[in-house]
């Protein structure tokens, strides 16, 4: 998966959304 360069603060958050989508159990 290629990612355009973001903040961290926008990764963190991006990360957390995915997490939400599709939680690792």
């Amino acid at each position: 998966m290629a990612l355009p360069f973001l903040p961290m603060e926008e990764i963190e958050f991006a990360f957390e959304e995915l997490m939400e989508q599709s939680p690792t159990v």
